[in-house]
């Protein structure tokens, strides 16, 4: 394919891709549907018709009888983002509430994108899946969190009021302290002001294994990690420039790892206040660590639901699209040159049209391997879906020949490397495993860039074309665009 199809063909992979989804019949909960603008009509495959069916517990047969089951807001909606993505040529995301079969509120998620159906027509394609179990949980989770919250000012609260009550004595703040803290969830601990530990409750026996007795006396430091241990300092820095600004923060609020017992590490959000005397000088510190690491484990999870490939564990195209422009900024500060490579697997086809997607999937699984032992840690290795994919080089030379030489010390390096033949361990449920041995190489097609002389959108398309001249060259071979069409 010539460079000034590349576009093209992107866009038919894309939508090939999308296709295949919708035409498995909604595995995984996903369903397929195209709009056409021109005729302001949806097509849904049959499959996908069954999908929202059963989602809904009503009845779904045709196109029309598809969007009847999103009801009047939902079709609305839909029509409305419809339109938008068509005008804006932005990507379609949408969600729509509706009740479900089960009789519960119910949740479906809308995405496409545009695609080309003819020169100059344009139509949108995407997919719809099913999203009411991830929103109960989010909503679940806020409830908790909200709650938790409130306890913890419940708890503050009521342990200030409890202080002022028993300050007649320093006995009985103390006993009334150790009432109020023995059977709290929460860490409550108290430090002088070099933060040695002088109390601590018995939560943190149950958190981190660690008695009281273990603990007394010792620096906050002991407790912490490396990097907890930076943060504390950023903290204590700031509250002292605050104070040299008249703006003294009372209460501060971070979120550290501390140490357990048994080796293991745990999150802890930390709520610190000091403790000042009648000028005003610190004497110590307390507060309520609550550990945090469920929610911390969640985020995680949802970032790499965001920005990296399931099967690969790769950065996806939205991480990718990001780094691309974190490199473009970079070498415009450094006028150093950088690389992206657009590699395709040759021979993939057959291997999954022979031995079926699982063995397919471990081929991409081992070539995503072999790929990352090629490049540096600061280099990026993505998957952009199918048996394509993409290496970013950053901090190249400044000189032209020398950073294209570079590159090409690593193009090369990719190429043999996925051109070992491949020894494929396959494990099935039902019968002895068996070795698949398989022989590929790749396609790739690089392009050289410097600061911002071009943007993604470019750099991807005659990465892309290059990819396309080293696959009309007999496959396994190597091609620069900027050898091609010396324009960039």
């Amino acid at each position: 394919m010539k460079s000034n199809n590349c576009s093209e063909s992107v866009e038919g992979r894309q939508l090939d891709i999308i296709q295949r989804i919708g035409g498995i019949g909604g595995i995984g909960g996903v369903g397929y549907w195209e709009y056409d603008p021109a005729q302001s009509s949806i097509f849904v495959p049959e499959a996908s018709q069954r999908l929202l069916a059963c989602m809904t517990g009503s009845l779904v047969n045709s196109p029309a009888s598809f969007m009847q089951a999103l009801g009047d807001a939902g079709r609305e909606r839909l029509q409305a983002a419809f339109d938008q993505a068509m005008a804006s040529h932005l990507a379609l995301q949408l969600e729509i509430q509706l009740v479900g079969s089960d009789g519960r509120p119910a949740c479906l998620a809308f995405r496409g994108a545009q695609v080309l159906q003819t020169p100059g027509l344009h139509r949108l394609a995407g997919t719809f899946s099913d999203i009411s179990d991830e929103k109960r949980r989010e909503a679940d989770h806020n409830q908790a969190y909200a709650q938790l919250q409130a306890k913890l000012d419940a708890q503050l609260a009521s342990m200030a009021l409890e202080r002022n009550q028993v300050a007649k004595t320093m006995s009985d703040h103390a006993a009334h302290f150790i009432l109020l803290t023995e059977d709290v969830a929460d860490v409550v601990w108290k430090a002088d002001s070099s933060m040695h530990i002088t109390y601590i409750s018995p939560a943190d026996q149950r958190l981190r294994g660690y008695h009281a007795s273990e603990v007394l006396g010792r620096h906050v430091f002991e407790m912490l990690t490396k990097e907890g241990i930076a943060t504390v300092l950023q903290v204590q820095a700031k509250r002292r420039q605050t104070e040299l600004e008249g703006k003294p923060d009372e209460s501060i609020t971070f979120e550290v790892q501390h140490r357990c017992k048994d080796g293991r590490l745990l999150w802890g959000q930390v709520q610190s206040k000091p403790v000042r005397d009648a000028q005003g000088v610190i004497t110590g510190y307390h507060g309520i660590t609550r550990e945090t690491t469920e929610r911390r484990q969640l985020e995680d999870q949802v970032r790499q639901l965001a920005f990296y490939d399931p099967l690969t564990q790769l950065p996806n195209r939205r991480l990718l699209d990001d780094r691309l422009n974190q490199s473009i900024a970079a070498s415009h500060r450094k006028d150093s040159h950088c690389a992206l490579m657009v590699l395709d697997l040759d021979n993939f086809k057959p291997l999954n049209d022979v031995h079926g997607h699982l063995v397919g999937d471990l081929l991409l699984i081992e070539a995503a391997h072999r790929l990352k032992g090629c490049v540096r840690e600061n280099d990026t290795v993505a998957r952009f879906g199918g048996d394509e994919f993409v290496v970013l080089l950053d901090d190249l030379s400044a000189n032209r020949s020398e950073a294209t030489a570079q590159a090409g010390v690593v193009a090369e390096k990719v190429r043999i490397s996925l051109s070992v033949p491949y020894l494929l361990e396959v494990k099935h449920p039902t019968r002895a495993p068996e070795t698949v041995a398989h022989r590929s190489s790749a396609s790739i097609g690089a392009v050289l860039y410097r600061g911002q002389q071009a943007t993604p959108e470019d750099i991807f398309k005659w990465a892309d074309a290059a990819m396309y001249q080293a696959k009309e060259a007999g496959r396994n071979a190597i091609r620069f665009y900027d050898l091609l069409l010396p324009a960039c």
